[in-house]
C-alpha cells in the first residue's frame, strides 16, 4: 500500500507530467537547434570527425539547455532534446554509397509490399549501468581518460577525447541542476546532485537520482534509444543495503523507489521503458534478493505500465518472487514478461558468446536478449513477412495485391512435384529476400562511423575503452544484428492447406482462384478448409510443418556475418507488426481474408486455438525457439475465472513452468474477459484504466484503434 506521502507526490508529478515531458521549448530549443546544426555543418566541413562533432554538440546542449528542478521528484530537466536526433537523421538521409543506392533499389518492392523491411539500427541499446553507478559521471570520464593514455594510436585519439568530453558534460548538468535546486528550495536535490557532479552514489536515493539523469541524457539529448534501464535489483542492491545499514527505514526507501518508478512511466517512453528483475548471475547463482521483491511491490501499488519487466526466470529463482508477478498479472497490471534463463543462454552460446556472458544478459526492448554491458545486439534491423512468402510461392514470386514481381520466379505451383517442392520454393523465396536484407544492413553498418557514433554510450563498455572504438562501429565484445521473422502462424496453417491440396484433399488450382476473389464464392472450401489441422492446437500435422519451417528459418540466418564484425541473430516474433503487415497481404490459404490481420509472435491465428492453452504451448514448443536468439514470445489469453481464487497465482505460474519445461522462451499475457473488452468497446469512460498486454509492451486498451481492439476480442473469445 501506498503511504499518504507517497500519494501526494506521485500526484504532483502527475498534475507536472506534460510540462516535465511533454517536449522541448519551442522558443529555447530553436536557438540551440539553429546552433548545432551551424556547429555541425561548419566543423565537418573543416574536416572534423563525426564523432568529435557529436561530443562538441552534446556539450554545448548540456550547458546551455534550459534546466528546470520539479517540485517533487528526481531532476533531470535540460530543454534540448530531440537537436542530436534530428542531426542524426541528417546524416542518415544524406548518406548513401553507390553499392547501397543499388541495394535499395532492388529491395524497394519488397519494402512497398511490407514483405521485408531491412534498415540501420541505431537504438535497441542499454549502457553498462552497473559501471556507471560504480563509478559516477566524472568516474566514467576518468576510466576513459585512463584508457587513453594506454592507447598510443593515435587514430583513436577523437574517440577519447569525444568519450570523456560527454561524461564530463553530465556532470557539469548535474552541478547545474544542483544550483536551480538551491534556487527552488529543493534541499534533497541540491545535495544529491551536487554529490554526483563529484563522485559515484552513495546512497539509494543518489542512485536512483543517477539513472535517470542518465537516461535523460541518453534517450532525449544525446538520441540513443535506452531500451533498458538494466536489472534494478542486482544493480542498486549494495546502495540499498547500505543504506538499511545506516538506519534508513524500508518506508524512505520504498518511497524513493515509487517515485523513481512513477517518473519513469512520466516520461511516456515510447512501447515503454524496459528494465529486469531476478535470474541468474555470470557464475549461475541466484541474483534475486530482497529488493527484488519490493520492486514488484511497490510497482503493483502504483498501478502504472512503464516500466515494463522482463522478470528472468531461472531454476534458483525463489517461487515468492514468481507468485507475486502472477498475483499483479491476474489483478489486471500485467505489465510483465517471463523471459527463460535457460532457453535464452542456450541461444545466446549457438552465437558464440560464452557461458558466463551468456548468463549475464539483459533482455532488450521487447523480448531480445544481449550479454549485458558487452553486446550492441542491433536488435531491430528489419523484418520478414513469412506469410507473404507462401503468398509469393503461390504466384512465381509476384504479389497478387499489386502484380509487382517481388520475389524470384519459382514456377507455377501446379507443376510442382507435390507439397516438398512447394515448400522448397518457399524456401528459395525467403533465401533471397534475407540475403538481399543482410547485404542492406551491412552496407549501412560499414559506414556507421562516419554517420552516428554514440560516444557517451561507447565510454560505459570496457571492450570500446581498450579498443578505442565506438560501440557502433564495432567496438563492443559481440557486435551483432538481427532480423526478425512474423507471423508464423499464419504462415504454417496456409502450408497446413496446401499441403492438403497436393495430397488431393482438394484441387490447387481452385484454392488459387478462391485466394484471387478473396474466397467470394468459394465459401464452401473456405469451410473445409477450417476443419483441416491448426497450428496452436497441438496438432503435430501442423506443428511437425512448424518445425520443419522454423528449422529452415534459423539455418538461412544464424551466424551469417553483418558489416560491423559481428553476426546476425534470427528473431521470431511479430509485435503489432501483424496488423499493417496483413493489410498488405491478400487472402491466405488458411481461410483468411485479405487485409485481415495476420498471427501474432508465436501465437495462433485468432480464435483458431480451439484445444486452450497448454495446446497452444504445445504447438509453440515445436518452432525450434532456442535457434532464435533475438527473442520469441507467446501471448496467451486467459478468462480471469481461470486464475481466481487462493490458488489462482499457483495456478498462473504454473503454465510458465510448464511452457518452459518445454523449451519455452518467453511469455506473457492478459487476464481479461471478452465481455469486459467488449464492454469497454462501448463504454470507454467507464474503462479508462484497464490494461491490456499488447505484443511487448501495455497499452490502456481505451485507447487503441478499433482493429487492434477488435483483435485483443476475438482472441479473448
Amino acid at each position: 500500500m501506498l503511504t499518504e506521502k507517497t500519494r501526494e507526490t506521485i500526484s504532483r508529478i502527475y498534475s507536472a507530467r506534460d510540462e516535465l515531458y511533454g517536449g522541448p521549448d519551442g522558443k529555447t530549443c530553436a536557438v540551440l537547434r539553429e546552433e548545432a546544426a551551424r556547429m555541425f555543418d561548419k566543423a565537418l566541413a573543416d574536416g572534423k570527425s563525426v564523432i568529435s562533432v557529436r561530443a562538441d554538440i552534446f556539450e554545448y546542449l548540456l550547458r546551455n539547455g534550459r534546466v528546470g528542478v520539479p517540485e517533487e521528484g528526481f531532476a533531470d530537466a535540460c530543454d534540448c532534446e530531440g537537436i542530436l536526433t534530428g542531426l542524426r537523421w541528417k546524416s542518415v538521409s544524406g548518406f548513401g554509397t553507390p553499392r547501397l543506392r543499388e541495394l535499395n533499389r532492388e529491395i524497394s518492392p519488397m519494402r512497398e509490399d511490407k514483405f521485408v523491411m531491412a534498415e540501420p539500427d541505431f537504438g535497441h541499446l542499454c549502457p553498462d549501468w552497473r559501471a556507471i553507478i560504480e563509478l559516477g559521471f566524472n568516474g566514467v570520464a576518468d576510466r576513459v581518460k585512463e584508457y587513453a593514455g594506454k592507447n598510443t594510436d593515435l587514430s583513436k585519439r577523437d574517440f577519447y577525447i569525444a568519450a570523456e568530453k560527454c561524461w564530463r558534460a553530465v556532470a557539469e548538468l548535474a552541478l547545474r541542476l544542483s544550483n536551480a535546486a538551491e534556487k527552488t528550495g529543493r534541499e534533497d536535490v541540491r545535495e544529491d546532485m551536487l554529490n554526483l557532479s563529484r563522485r559515484e552514489p552513495r546512497t539509494f536515493r543518489e542512485g536512483l537520482a543517477l539513472m535517470i539523469l542518465t537516461f535523460r541524457a541518453l534517450e532525449y539529448i544525446d538520441g540513443e534509444r535506452t531500451r533498458s534501464l538494466g536489472g534494478l535489483d542486482r544493480q542498486l542492491i549494495g546502495l540499498y543495503r547500505a543504506d538499511r545499514a545506516r538506519g534508513v527505514s524500508t518506508e524512505e526507501l520504498d518511497y524513493y523507489l515509487a517515485v523513481f518508478l512513477y517518473q519513469c512511466w512520466s516520461m511516456k517512453v515510447p512501447f515503454d521503458l524496459p528494465m529486469y528483475i531476478a535470474g541468474q548471475n555470470a557464475d549461475g547463482s541466484d541474483a534475486s534478493n530482497e529488493l527484488t521483491e519490493r520492486i514488484i511491490d511497490v510497482y503493483m501499488s502504483l498501478d502504472i505500465y512503464s516500466p515494463k519487466i522482463h522478470v528472468r526466470v531461472a531454476p534458483t529463482t525463489p517461487e515468492s518472487v514468481l507468485l507475486r508477478v502472477c498475483d499483479s498479472i491476474r489483478k489486471g497490471n500485467n505489465s510483465f514478461l517471463f523471459i527463460n534463463d535457460e532457453a535464452v543462454i542456450k541461444s545466446l552460446l549457438l552465437c558464440g558468446e560464452t557461458e558466463e556472458d551468456a548468463r549475464d544478459y539483459v533482455p532488450i526492448g521487447c523480448y531480445e536478449p544481449v550479454a549485458f554491458g558487452k553486446e550492441v545486439g542491433c536488435t531491430g534491423n528489419g523484418n520478414i513477412n513469412i506469410a507473404k512468402a507462401v503468398e509469393l510461392t503461390l504466384n512465381d514470386g509476384s504479389d497478387p495485391t499489386t502484380g509487382k514481381q517481388v520475389g524470384p520466379h519459382t514456377g507455377a505451383p501446379e507443376s510442382f512435384d507435390g507439397f516438398d517442392e512447394f515448400f522448397d520454393k518457399t524456401v528459395i523465396q525467403l533465401e533471397y529476400a534475407i540475403s538481399l536484407a543482410i547485404e542492406v544492413v551491412s552496407e549501412w553498418e560499414r559506414h556507421y562511423t562516419e554517420i552516428y557514433p554514440i560516444p557517451l554510450f561507447s565510454a560505459t563498455y570496457l571492450s570500446c575503452l581498450e579498443s578505442g572504438t565506438d560501440a557502433l562501429c564495432g567496438g563492443a565484445k559481440y557486435n551483432n544484428s538481427s532480423l526478425t521473422y512474423a507471423c508464423v502462424g499464419s504462415a504454417v496453417d496456409s502450408l497446413v492447406a496446401i499441403r492438403a491440396a497436393y495430397d488431393g484433399g482438394f484441387d490447387l488450382s481452385e484454392l488459387r482462384a478462391a485466394l484471387r476473389a478473396d474466397w467470394s464464392g468459394y465459401e464452401k472450401l473456405r469451410a473445409e478448409l477450417d476443419r483441416l489441422p491448426r497450428y496452436g492446437n497441438g496438432d503435430p500435422a501442423a506443428d511437425d510443418i512448424a518445425h520443419r519451417l522454423t528449422a529452415e528459418l534459423s539455418r538461412m540466418l544464424l551466424g551469417r556475418p553483418n558489416g560491423r564484425g559481428g553476426i546476425f541473430k534470427p528473431g521470431l516474433f511479430s509485435i503489432d507488426h501483424c496488423i499493417p503487415l496483413g493489410e498488405a497481404t491478400g487472402a491466405t490459404p488458411d481461410g483468411r481474408h485479405a487485409g485481415d490481420p495476420l498471427s501474432r509472435n508465436t501465437g495462433a491465428v485468432s480464435g483458431k486455438d480451439k484445444n486452450g492453452v497448454t495446446a497452444l504451448m504445445r504447438s509453440a514448443s515445436a518452432l525450434c525457439q532456442d535457434r532464435f536468439p533475438n527473442g520469441t514470445v507467446l501471448d496467451i489469453m486467459l478468462h480471469p475465472s481461470a486464475v481466481s481464487g487462493e490458488d489462482g497465482s499457483g495456478i498462473l505460474l504454473s503454465l510458465v513452468k510448464s511452457y518452459f519445461s518445454l523449451g519455452g522462451f518467453s511469455i506473457h499475457g492478459n487476464v481479461v474477459s471478452a465481455e469486459t473488452l467488449e464492454a469497454a468497446k462501448r463504454e470507454p469512460e467507464k474503462y479508462s484504466t484497464l490494461q491490456v498486454r499488447l505484443c511487448g509492451w501495455n497499452v490502456y486498451f481505451v485507447n487503441l484503434p478499433e482493429k487492434a481492439q477488435d483483435e485483443l476480442i476475438r482472441q479473448a473469445k
